[in-house]
């Protein structure tokens, strides 16, 4: 991923996938026709042949989703290229492009297999940056150690510093008088989250502030705003929230079958999610 990406998420398929709840969610998207109709045509299982997904996306939104897994690159280019999908070579590494191809968006994404393990997705440039770092062995983002901290016993996970400037970069930023969202975006200096699928899941979060007041003061917005968002629709669970030095912790459980509730009644997200 790009040593700039000021977000990044992941998730493991093989345990989330495995999970009650991640049974409910592929249920809930109607994913089983479309991956037949893929397993059918190329013989690719995204379930079976991921282990795990990544995606990193700068301030302005160029994003990389790198995935690992159990792939066979000759085979899926070869058949690539047999259903019209232009391919090209970048060092050494063959690129899967959908630009120009009959019934699909005229755009610039490509797939990259960079060995039977790993895989790059992306626009062409950011691609290629992908392949040069992975030939370098270099360019590994600051936001790795958050990473390893919030990923650690998590099946999806999700890590963003420089929250202001990506809201700014996506054009809206506002007069900080007047917007007092940005005010609290800006004492933050990283955050990150966690959800484990088991019996019990269990959703944890970390931000990490400027200043230990500043911690402080985020604890106390955040335990206001559950306790208003409680008393209009009661929570499965009491969030725990604690401020220790510069950081503030939150941490929430609950049954599988309490999340399938809060998720269940809301069909008409479900195409959305």
């Amino acid at each position: 991923l790009a040593p700039e990406s000021k977000m990044i998420a992941g998730v493991d398929v093989q345990q989330a996938k495995a999970s009650p709840f991640g049974q409910l969610l592929l249920s809930q998207l109607g994913a089983a026709a479309q991956l037949d109709k893929l397993r059918s045509t190329t013989g690719f299982d995204p379930l079976t042949d991921f282990r795990e997904m990544a995606v990193g996306s700068t301030a302005d939104g160029k994003a990389v989703v790198a995935g690992r897994g159990r792939f066979q690159p000759q085979l899926l280019t070869t058949m690539a290229g047999m259903a019209g999908f232009p391919t090209e070579t970048y060092r050494g590494v063959a690129l899967v492009g959908a630009a120009g191809t009959a019934g699909l968006p005229a755009q610039d994404a490509v797939i990259a297999f960079l060995n039977q393990e790993f895989v790059v997705m992306g626009d062409r440039a950011q691609t290629k940056g992908a392949i040069d770092r992975w030939l370098a062995a270099n360019g590994a983002s600051p936001l790795v150690a958050i990473v390893n901290d919030v990923s650690a016993g998590s099946q999806a996970w999700v890590v963003a510093t420089g929250l202001t400037e990506m809201q700014a970069a996506l054009g809206n930023k506002q007069a900080g008088q007047n917007n007092p969202m940005l005010n609290i975006l800006d004492k933050i200096d990283r955050i990150g989250g966690g959800l484990n699928f088991n019996d019990t899941v269990t959703v944890k979060g970390l931000a990490v502030t400027k200043t230990a007041q500043d911690a402080q003061a985020l604890a106390g917005v955040l335990q206001l705003s559950t306790a208003m968002a409680g008393n209009r629709n009661p929570l499965p669970a009491t969030p725990q929230i604690s401020a220790t030095g510069n950081a503030v912790n939150f941490t929430m459980s609950m049954t599988e079958q309490q999340l399938e509730n809060l998720i269940r009644p809301r069909t008409s997200l479900r195409a959305s999610r």
